[in-house]
């Protein structure tokens, strides 16, 4: 049988100071990285080996991804 469950049982993540925080200081860090991943002549890449033989783990941040991440970095931030 289904329970009846009001708002005041129910905890956000709005009442935890810590994890507002969290995710604010992780937006901003995100928006300053795509903020010079827009700026950057050459694409920023970043890649690291594994144990596998050849795999790499590549990233690769041009223009057009920096510009996407940095939308969805401004939404996150006015959520939070």
């Amino acid at each position: 049988m289904l329970q009846d469950v009001s708002a005041s049982d129910t905890v956000g993540v709005l009442d935890d100071p810590l994890a507002v925080l969290s995710v604010s200081l992780r937006t901003q860090l995100g928006i300053g990285l795509e903020l010079c991943g827009l700026v950057a002549s050459t694409p920023l890449t970043l890649s690291l080996s594994s144990s596998i033989p050849y795999l790499d783990f590549a990233f690769r941040l041009d223009a057009l991804a920096a510009f996407s991440i940095l939308t969805i970095s401004l939404v996150g931030l006015a959520v939070s």
